[in-house]
């Protein structure tokens, strides 16, 4: 709930960080649709019944392996040499969003370079953009985006509805990297508590 509060104040630009000299950001905040700051690149599936294709070194995400750790370094399923040739490469750092099916909003940042399925698209920040900083704002507006999905049996946004929506941009990227930093540092400290409790449910259950 804390970090809930704090993503909201810092991605609208509600609570300002302080800059090198240490004064208060200023600048009026933009929103910006994602096809302004990234380029939108849609995942694909090379033929499963190539098993060639399968098995190799190369992370091959698809919306399983979303949503549970900010990176992704690891993948139920992966790629060869030959596989990744059928796709598309996605490179380390760009944002991974489920845009089909029931996980719609599911997310996840490249931990390295990687390939994707056809129910995800991946967001690559111009160089003027933090990666980390968009990755947050879609982490904010993930209910918004996935409350505009077309209404069918499989929900879906497409490509063209994803690229429209609005997310929220101070005027430097200065204070895109400090605010990510904040929340980077805010998800490390929640990390390590979680894991903190995990350990001792076990010890208590060593006990028992």
């Amino acid at each position: 709930q804390q970090k809930k509060a704090l993503m909201q104040q810092l991605l609208t630009g509600k609570k300002r960080l302080l800059n090198e000299s240490g004064k208060r950001f200023e600048g009026e905040w933009e929103k910006k649709s994602i096809d302004e700051v990234a380029k939108v690149i849609t995942g694909s599936t090379p033929s499963t019944k190539n098993s060639d294709y399968y098995g190799g070194e190369h992370l091959f995400v698809s919306p399983a392996d979303l949503g549970v750790s900010k990176y992704i370094n690891q993948t139920a399923k992966t790629l060869t040499d030959l596989g990744i040739e059928k796709t598309r490469l996605i490179p380390k750092g760009s944002s991974l969003f489920t845009c089909i099916g029931s996980t719609i909003g599911k997310l996840g940042l490249a931990g390295r370079e990687l390939a994707t399925n056809q129910q995800i698209n991946s967001v690559l920040p111009k160089k003027s953009y933090s990666n980390e900083y968009v990755y947050y704002q879609l982490l904010l507006n993930a209910k918004k985006i996935q409350n505009s999905a077309a209404v069918q049996a499989v929900p879906i946004i497409n490509k063209t509805n994803f690229e429209s929506q609005l997310l929220f941009f101070p005027p430097f990227l200065q204070e895109q990297q400090k605010i990510a930093a904040v929340l980077t540092n805010a998800d490390k400290e929640i990390e390590l508590l979680e894991q903190q409790l995990a350990d001792l449910q076990q010890e208590k259950k060593a006990l028992m």
